[in-house]
């Protein structure tokens, strides 16, 4: 953690201080200084003080997130309590979305990029809000498209809005019919979470005329573009809304996580 200033002048002064025994007589005229860089630093937290790192998402004292299970794109079974210890980044995708999705998945990509090593300790996982139609093979190129390996989970439709509710997801399918009229259903619409503001950022992905551009499907998905961040405890404790976040900002959060104990 960088020195404050008042540290900073304190220190210029002491850096070569001798060892000399602290007899009236004696006493180094800077050993005062010493005594003073310590008191300063102690007094204004300039030593490990947590309570100095501010975290640029939306912070919450969020519960416990709810296990669950579900499969992806290799087809491997992967459950939230796997990665007990690690900090945890929870988004919400589907595979025919034409702009949100691939632009916060490049953006986590880049999230990773920049951790580097930090890595060993902190997993992403990816949820689909479409499970009808994203199968493991569609993940797995979806995931490949946009050049990032961490998983993407699907599940049964069941499976999956027991995720949705956990995390206050709101998803909507509108079924496109004949004429090009959308009828809308919903899911999770109660939001019982609390956690995520759907009136602001919930994103139908689709194009100007209200269509999808996937093949076997006839329905467009909106869902509430969120982002959650779990501490090594799997508390939610982050939350990143929409797509225009900066990932010099999430890493910045990831990282004050990773430094807690837990």
């Amino acid at each position: 953690m960088g020195a404050c200033l008042r540290c900073l002048i304190f220190s210029n002064s002491t850096l070569r201080v001798k060892s000399r025994p602290c007899s009236p007589t004696s006493m180094s005229p800077r050993a005062p200084i010493s005594i003073a860089l310590v008191l300063c630093m102690l007094l204004s937290g300039c030593i490990g003080d947590e309570g100095t790192l501010k975290f640029e998402g939306t912070a919450i004292s969020g519960p416990v997130a709810g296990d669950f299970t579900l499969t992806d794109q290799d087809g491997n079974q992967v459950s939230l309590r796997d990665y007990s210890g690690d900090v945890v980044v929870v988004m919400f995708i589907f595979t025919r979305c034409p702009n949100v999705c691939p632009v916060t998945t490049q953006n986590l990509g880049e999230v990773a990029d920049q951790l580097g090593d930090e890595m060993d300790g902190v997993t992403f996982l990816s949820i689909s809000v479409d499970p009808e139609y994203d199968t493991q093979e569609r993940l797995k190129a979806f995931a490949q498209k946009h050049g990032v390996d961490w998983p993407h989970l699907s599940g049964t439709l069941e499976e999956s809005e027991k995720v949705w509710e956990n995390f206050g997801v709101v998803v909507e399918k509108s079924f496109i019919d004949s004429h090009g009229e959308e009828n809308q259903t919903e899911n999770n619409s109660d939001n019982p979470s609390g956690e995520n503001d759907t009136d602001d950022s919930s994103d139908g992905h689709e194009d100007g005329d209200g269509h999808d551009h996937g093949e076997e499907a006839n329905y467009s998905v909106g869902h509430s573009t969120v982002m959650f961040i779990l501490d090594r405890g799997q508390h939610k404790r982050i939350i990143w809304s929409g797509d225009s976040w900066v990932p010099e900002k999430v890493v910045n959060d990831i990282r004050i996580l990773l430094s807690e104990n837990h």
